[in-house]
């Protein structure tokens, strides 16, 4: 299976969503092309006509604009370190919570 996804390359975690009991991240290249082409990628045989439905909740449409679908489990197989940034304005209160997750 080939997968484009570029080894020492950021990604954006845009959302995480849980639909029919399967976990999905929706993703983007800031370089807006170089897309996943593995499981659930656009136009993959996983989208049968059930799980169509389910790219309104999802928030995605199908197109090479650098945004793609990945099921959670895909994403903790394809990458070994994630990093984080989040920025804040003044109004908001910030905490953490560890958690050790084994793939």
């Amino acid at each position: 299976m080939i997968f484009t996804v570029i080894q020492g390359h950021a990604y954006t975690v845009i959302s995480a969503i849980e639909y029919k009991g399967k976990r999905f991240l929706r993703i983007r290249n800031p370089w807006g092309n170089s897309e996943w082409t593995g499981r659930w990628a656009d136009g993959s045989k996983e989208w049968t006509d059930e799980w169509l439905a389910a790219l309104k909740s999802l928030g995605h449409q199908f197109g090479d604009d650098g945004v793609f679908i990945m099921e959670y489990e895909d994403f903790l197989s394809t990458w070994t370190a994630i990093e984080r940034t989040q920025l804040f304005d003044t109004s908001w209160r910030h905490s953490s919570h560890w958690l050790s997750v084994e793939g």
